[in-house]
């Protein structure tokens, strides 16, 4: 993931969850998804990320990190598209505006 090639991390994630279901590796696959702009599917595969657990062998669940920055890139993103959405609707009426004049 770190060349920025997200078909094949994809890819890689989904064979290695296959093997063995992971909370990072989810985390992760949800990333290459929104980075493909896949949002819904991002989504889908982020509800799938079981709660940290505090009494695991390391403490707390490790995806923890990777969980809270995935939900904070989604939440960027989707603000991000719901403000291009917002500047489309205010350029149509402002040229809907100048053609009334």
């Amino acid at each position: 993931m770190q060349q920025n090639n997200y078909v094949e991390a994809e890819d890689a994630y989904r064979r290695a969850l296959s093997i063995a279901a992971d909370n990072n590796k989810m985390c992760n696959l949800g990333i290459c998804l929104m980075k493909q702009g896949r949002i819904a599917e991002a989504k889908d595969t982020l509800r799938r990320v079981k709660p940290a657990v505090a009494d695991g062998p390391r403490g707390v669940d490790s995806h923890l990190k990777a969980y809270e920055r995935v939900q904070q890139m989604l939440k960027d993103l989707e603000s991000e598209m719901m403000n291009k959405a917002g500047d489309r609707v205010e350029q149509s009426r402002l040229f809907d505006a100048f053609l009334g004049s």
